[in-house]
């Protein structure tokens, strides 16, 4: 994979006015400058817009130039194996504001691959790069600042970048899938193994429900000639009450005892017409006691009021010395006259009346001797006939008797037939529990045909696992991913001992090793990179400054190989940020001759310096102050 150009705009220390890089195929490139003119921004600059974090660790709107303070964009073409591609990273721009866009250039047409969300996007970013940012930049970069110290690293992170490199970590990817298999299958077999200990939980219940039902069964059948018996002497016993029942009822002669009710009920029914002419002559006695009980109240009613205005005449002369109770004035003797012949005229009047009311109060009282002397004679009139009642109850209750008698005969007698009947069937009835022990025997047959199939569902799973485990193992850390590391260390010890040769005489050795010693001295699986100073220090830490640049080139190139070397897509740039700092001018000599060799291996190598290294590069190109920003002169810019 080539990367064509770099067009920087108010990133970091480079402004507006500064021209595309031209990066495919350039030869060994010098980048030049003083401090503070955005060397080093170019290749953060890069790794910003492809994974927005610099090389040096920086995001956000740190990358933003500081007299901008907006619309900053980098935009990097991609030659893909003729497939080309336009990616560009935006922050704080008036039209895109912090978005990332994916493009496709065929030509003349442009064809929008931007996903829905940043994450997305820059998940197709890598795949189309084909690696991560960490091993983006341990094939094409290494900075004075950001080289990864690969001698330094503990054994996970080495392996890790390792494994990226040498492809190793795609096997992660399946080794995790092939877990999920394992973990997926795992769970299947505990869902049958589950449903099979409920199915043999149903199983076991339904057989002893079953064993239960079928001694219901053989209890029913042995029973059948008990209830049969039981019922012939229910019959027995019912045919003789009917007998005796029969018998008496026999005696009762219901017949007899019907005509002689006949007659006594006639006798007590001859009773009536005297009785009713009795409460006749009671009613009409009742009516004339009425009228003289009214007759005479009447009577007394005159015989007070004539009373009653005696004495108001005769005490008239008194009452007139009152004055009037009404207004209060005195009676005058004219008024006394008035009243007197007042009171006169109504006592008059009472005792006409009185002649007329003594009469009818006498008639009265004869009318009420009269309807007594009626009621008497009517009542001596009504013949005596409760010994006729009594028999006609005694009758009554001998045929009620008789009723009773009838209705428990022809009980016994239905009961009589249905035991019969019954003693017959009790020896061809169905047993009732014969359905029960059908539906428990299909059921308990269903239980076993599912266990069976749980049986043969759960070898077939323990199959699958076998497998997944086998797959597992194969691509685990211990299995085809070591076996790969195995394979690798060799060529990172021959590209190792190739750089260094080249930059110490052959005089400082790293061997990359799999296998590391305990503080006890026992042996372990682990990686890491052994160092040692024909004349010098025995371990990395006890080498001097040089001599540790050197060794993290060697290291460093050396990996940077391997990934390029089995990569999909190897990424045909390699950028050094200032690695021949602290390299004396033996050590930039031979550094150089690796980087011409590189440069001929990758097609572009950009060597960022403060050192004066025209002589070496193919290409110079300047980093200086514009109006806007620092700008590039220059071979490398267009």
């Amino acid at each position: 994979m080539n990367i064509e150009t770099l067009t920087i705009v108010n990133f970091m220390a480079i402004g507006a006015d500064c021209p595309a890089f031209l990066l495919a195929n350039r030869g060994l490139n010098l980048i030049q400058g003083t401090n503070g003119q955005g060397k080093s921004s170019v290749v953060d600059a890069l790794s910003w817009a492809l994974f927005n974090v610099t090389a040096r660790g920086e995001s956000g709107d740190a990358v933003i130039n500081n007299k901008a303070k907006k619309n900053c964009a980098v935009e990097v073409r991609l030659d893909d194996d003729g497939a080309n591609y336009r990616i560009t990273r935006y922050r704080k721009h008036h039209t895109h504001k912090n978005a990332v866009r994916v493009e496709r250039v065929d030509g003349p047409d442009i064809v929008d691959m931007t996903l829905a969300t940043d994450k997305d996007t820059q998940g197709l970013i890598e795949q189309i790069l084909g690696c991560s940012q960490e091993v983006f930049l341990a094939a094409i970069y290494a900075g004075q600042e950001a080289m990864p110290d690969l001698p330094k690293m503990t054994d996970k992170n080495l392996k890790a970048i390792i494994e990226e490199a040498a492809g190793v970590n795609q096997f992660e990817r399946a080794y995790q899938l092939a877990r999920d298999d394992v973990n997926e299958i795992k769970q299947k077999i505990d869902m049958v193994e589950a449903a099979m200990a409920t199915t043999r939980s149903h199983l076991e219940d339904d057989r002893r429900s079953l064993e239960g039902v079928e001694a219901d069964i053989k209890a029913f059948d042995e029973g059948r000639e008990l209830r049969r018996d039981k019922a012939l002497a229910s019959v027995k016993s019912a045919q003789a009450q009917v007998a005796a029942l029969a018998e008496e009822y026999k005696r009762l002669d219901t017949d007899k005892l019907e005509a002689a009710l006949k007659v006594f009920s006639d006798k007590v029914a001859s009773v009536i017409p005297a009785q009713e002419a009795c409460d006749e002559a009671t009613r009409a006695l009742n009516s004339v006691v009425f009228t003289a009980s009214t007759n005479e109240t009447a009577l007394q009613n005159i015989a007070d009021e004539v009373a009653r205005l005696k004495g108001q005449i005769a005490n008239a002369p008194e009452e007139m010395k009152k004055p009037c109770p009404e207004c209060g004035k005195p009676h005058t003797a004219a008024e006394l006259d008035e009243f007197s012949t007042h009171l006169k005229v109504r006592l008059d009047d009472a005792m006409k009346r009185a002649a007329p009311a003594a009469k009818s109060y006498k008639e009265s009282q004869a009318a009420v001797a009269a309807a007594e002397d009626a009621r008497a004679k009517a009542k001596a009139n009504i013949p005596n006939v409760a010994d006729a009642q009594a028999k006609v109850s005694q009758i009554n209750a001998a045929l009620r008797k008789a009723a009773n008698m009838k209705a428990t005969l022809v009980s016994l007698m239905k009961d009589a037939k249905s035991g019969a009947e019954s003693a017959q069937n009790f020896m061809t009835e169905p047993n009732p529990y014969a359905a029960s022990k059908d539906l428990l025997v299909k059921r308990v047959a269903g239980f076993e045909d599912r266990l069976k199939q749980g049986d043969v569902s759960r070898k077939v799973l323990e199959a699958k696992l076998a497998i997944a485990d086998d797959v597992a193992k194969v691509f685990s850390p211990a299995g085809v991913r070591a076996h790969i590391l195995d394979t690798v260390t060799p060529f990172l010890n021959e590209r190792t001992e190739d750089y260094l040769s080249i930059m110490s005489d052959g005089q400082i050795t790293a061997v990359w090793s799999t296998l590391g010693q305990t503080a006890k001295g026992e042996l372990r699986e682990k990686f890491n990179i052994e160092v040692k100073h024909a004349d010098g220090g025995a371990s990395f830490g006890l080498l001097s400054g040089g001599e540790k640049r050197r060794v993290r080139l060697a290291t460093v190139m050396a990996l940077q190989d391997l990934q390029a070397s089995r990569a999909t897509k190897p990424i045909q740039l390699f950028i050094g940020d200032e690695i021949d700092d602290a390299i004396d001018e033996d050590g930039l000599e031979r550094l150089m001759v690796i980087l011409e060799r590189r440069a001929r291996e990758r097609g572009t190598v950009i060597v960022i310096s403060h050192n004066e290294l025209q002589d070496w590069a193919n290409e110079v190109t300047t980093m200086v102050k514009g109006a806007t920003g620092s700008v590039a002169t220059g071979a490398l810019v267009e």
